[in-house]
């Protein structure tokens, strides 16, 4: 009785902190009824002692340091050929290179393992590269289909590239199943629609964040999620990383 008299004392207070479940709440709201909802929606959303709801969702998310989204350079290579700013310029249409000019602009690094159904062909293509990649999700109605995201942090980026990057994975859970594309096309198409969706509706989001009375200046993340990755040597680092990881 005692516990669950403190639970209900808890879920009564609503807080106008973001974290990284009440950012995922948010952001899924967002997608389905195009409107950030107000904190006794999320707080009666949000779980305490339990996994998050996102956590059960088709593709759960996890903010993680770029070794473990990115193990192995053919891994980073796959995340980065179908980045945020070519998607947003419809480069990705392109061979596959990558520039030093793309890294550099790039907050967030965003991987995928895929789920273990042999009906998934973003499976069929993880399995030939041997890597996480970025793939298509089937969405809420995914018959079974799930994996795991990660999100992985640049050194400098902002509260506003956090929520753009855990609006992108919003977004992919929300992508129709590309059954005409093989697994590389879906990976890539999947990855730059989302990013492109994101990055066209983060100023909208970021300003009803405030006008819901949000707190969205720094998004609260355990020191082991916001474990930053950077590239030394600057612009020439960045350089020597996209001709490293061009095939």
């Amino acid at each position: 009785m005692d516990l669950y008299c403190i639970y209900r004392e808890l879920k009564a207070v609503q807080l106008t902190t973001i974290n990284k479940e009440r950012a995922e709440i948010i952001c899924d709201h967002w997608i389905n009824h195009g409107s950030v909802p107000g904190t006794k929606y999320v707080s009666d959303g949000e779980r305490l002692f339990i996994p998050a709801r996102m956590d059960e969702s088709t593709l759960p998310l996890r903010v993680a340091g770029l070794h473990e989204a990115c193990p192995t350079p053919n891994a980073l290579a796959n995340a980065l050929v179908g980045g945020a700013e070519r998607s947003i310029e419809r480069e990705g249409e392109g061979d596959g290179s990558i520039e030093g000019s793309e890294l550099r602009g790039r907050p967030y690094v965003l991987t995928y393992v895929p789920g273990k159904s042999v009906a998934n062909p973003a499976l069929r293509f993880a399995e030939v590269v041997g890597e996480r990649c970025g793939v298509v999700a089937r969405g809420k109605k995914a018959r079974g289909v799930k994996g795991t995201a990660y999100l992985s942090l640049r050194q400098g980026a902002t509260s506003r590239d956090v929520l753009r990057g855990m609006l992108q994975v919003a977004h992919l859970r929300h992508l129709p199943f590309r059954a005409d594309l093989d697994a590389d096309a879906a990976r890539r198409w999947a990855l730059e629609e989302s990013a492109a969706r994101a990055a066209a509706d983060v100023d909208a989001f970021m300003a009803e964040l405030t006008r819901a009375g949000w707190q969205h200046q720094k998004v609260l993340l355990s020191s082991a999620e916001r474990a930053p990755f950077r590239v030394e040597g600057g612009a020439e680092g960045w350089e020597d990383l996209a001709e490293a990881l061009s095939p």
